[in-house]
């Protein structure tokens, strides 16, 4: 497997994300929202390949990435993340799995339909504000016992503040001591 910089922990990834990929039958639509460089969608992706699942992977991010922080910048700020991002799916070889849109993630809820998506997996924007509307935006698309993930619960009093106020007590958090939160629908 070809490492590819990623700011998702391992927990995320082995206590939900691959999981779910385990778990699914084919025909799902799973959809991450803040996928920087790839390397969380790369490992999906691979994950995806690997079970020989049909499943549709879409990555939404604007590639801009001013919401990341100066350790995940370094030694990349001022590059083209997009052209980083295309790279690295070759790279690992998934470019036939992963839907890349470069879209804000609250437009990008638009792209869908209502009750379509078996999991969402948000990493975008970290602000209060924008979680509670990215939230409000995605949930219509969410399937009935589908799985919304989002990264950075533990770190972030603006994720949290915002998942609490839209899930209350249903929410469920990694094993980590919250890195990451999930809420079935």
């Amino acid at each position: 497997m070809i490492e590819v910089p990623t700011l998702v922990d391992d927990c995320t990834r082995n206590e939900i994300l691959i999981p779910a990929v385990k778990r699914a039958i084919g025909g799902e639509v799973f959809v991450e929202c803040g996928v920087w460089l790839g390397g969380n969608i790369c490992r999906i992706g691979q994950a995806i390949k690997e079970m020989g699942v049909a499943i549709d992977l879409y990555a939404i991010d604007m590639w801009i990435c001013d919401d990341i922080s100066a350790q995940g910048k370094a030694g990349i700020e001022g590059q083209d993340y997009h052209k980083i991002f295309m790279e690295n799916i070759n790279k690992c070889d998934v470019q036939d799995v992963v839907i890349p849109i470069r879209e804000d993630s609250i437009k990008a809820a638009q792209l869908f339909k209502d009750q379509s998506i078996d999991l969402l997996f948000l990493d975008s924007c970290h602000s209060y504000p924008y979680v509670d509307l990215e939230i409000k935006a995605w949930l219509p698309n969410m399937k009935k016992g589908g799985i919304l993930v989002g990264h950075d619960y533990k770190s972030s009093e603006g994720i949290r503040m915002a998942v609490r106020e839209n899930f209350g007590d249903k929410i469920n958090v990694t094993s980590d001591g919250g890195s990451s939160y999930w809420v079935k629908i």
